[in-house]
């Protein structure tokens, strides 16, 4: 079993507020490489979402970047106030970022990208950044391709990190640009008491009641209890980590109010119809293009090649803005540009939307 990837397996991220003091004595940091390219070599306004305990946090600090580190728990934000008392540390989710607009360089985020209500937290990393800023996540997963950590896992399940786990949801905001990857190895070295810390504060293991935890606890301790050596276990890791630039758009995406969704799309030869009611996310070009704003009740339809949305506050309510999300293969490149979103070619942004509006085809909403 995959554990960090389903959900009623891993537990919620409160789960943590239980055992903030195993996380901090047993979790791994992360090599200075990866650190460095993550946020890069030149000191920056950095926002660490998702903190915890500061693992990350101070890897950045000791690079001299500027760190304000945003956490959701009181229990984990106390680890990293009392480790380090000069960070900057806020309540707050990357849902519900507490700083200004344009305030960071970089928005890093260490294991806890999994967590995020993507739809509403990529508009909130986006509007948090400067122009040209960068998104940049990281995990360490176990290297089962060590014997003893392969042991390891069989005991707790296995960890993965995948680019889809990452990649659509950066792509589906329409907010960043290509998403870079690399990999780094490091090792943690832990005594007995480290290494039982590491497994209770993984979530599948602090989301279980005390007399749940011990059959695990007491399996792992009797693997090390069997082959560890005078100084311990030594447990390595591969660092995963993701960067992308925020397109250069003053404006982010807007989460808009849809009365309606419903989708008549055929593929393959089968007919595919889906109704919903509740909130999408649309690109700022789009929704400056469409004359929409935020919270505006709009009905949308996904037709074949496009999206039909309806603002409900016009008069004419038999118009539609006809949405080619990925234009038409074989399009100029200024329209390839404004599909993504780039508007580096027009002088401003009224310019830019003006050009985007052109492109947009009102069209007959009963089509």
């Amino acid at each position: 079993m995959i554990v960090n990837r389903d959900p009623s397996v891993r537990g919620p991220y409160t789960a943590f507020a239980e055992v903030a003091g195993a996380y901090e004595r047993g979790r791994p940091g992360y090599p200075e490489e990866a650190v460095r390219w993550l946020a890069g070599d030149e000191p920056c306004d950095v926002v660490d979402l998702g903190a915890g305990t500061g693992k990350l946090t101070r890897s950045l600090v000791a690079l001299g970047h500027r760190v304000t580190a945003v956490e959701p728990l009181d229990e984990m934000r106390a680890q990293l106030e009392a480790s380090m008392p000069t960070v900057q540390a806020l309540a707050g989710s990357a849902e519900e970022i507490p700083l200004p607009d344009a305030e960071a360089d970089v928005v890093t985020c260490a294991q806890a990208f999994h967590w995020f209500d993507h739809t509403v937290a990529m508009p909130e990393v986006a509007r948090v950044l400067r122009p040209g800023g960068r998104l940049a996540l990281v995990w360490n997963s176990r290297d089962d391709r060590d014997p003893w950590m392969a042991r390891l896992s069989e005991i707790l399940g296995n960890e993965t990190v995948e680019e889809s786990d990452v990649l659509p949801e950066v792509a589906e905001s329409g907010l960043f640009g290509p998403v870079e990857t690399a990999q780094f190895t490091h090792e943690q070295v832990l005594d007995r008491d480290g290494l039982l810390d590491l497994v209770l504060s993984r979530s599948y293991c602090a989301k279980l009641p005390s007399a749940d935890r011990e059959p695990m606890l007491e399996a792992v301790g009797a693997l090390y209890d069997t082959t560890a050596g005078q100084n311990g276990v030594s447990l390595p890791y591969i660092t995963v980590c993701f960067r992308a630039q925020r397109r250069k758009l003053t404006s982010p995406a807007s989460t808009i109010i849809v009365r309606q969704v419903e989708s008549k799309t055929v593929r393959k030869g089968h007919v595919t119809n889906v109704r919903a009611k509740g909130q999408v996310t649309i690109p700022a070009h789009i929704r400056q293009a469409a004359r929409l704003e935020e919270g505006d009740p709009v009905e949308m339809e996904l037709v074949d090649g496009g999206i039909l949305l309806r603002p409900m506050k016009l008069i004419d309510a038999s118009q539609a803005w006809f949405w080619t999300p990925e234009w038409q293969a074989g399009e100029r490149e200024a329209d390839a540009d404004l599909a993504a979103g780039r508007s580096d070619r027009y002088e401003s942004d009224e310019e830019f939307i003006a050009a985007l509006r052109a492109r947009m085809t009102p069209r007959d909403a009963d089509a």
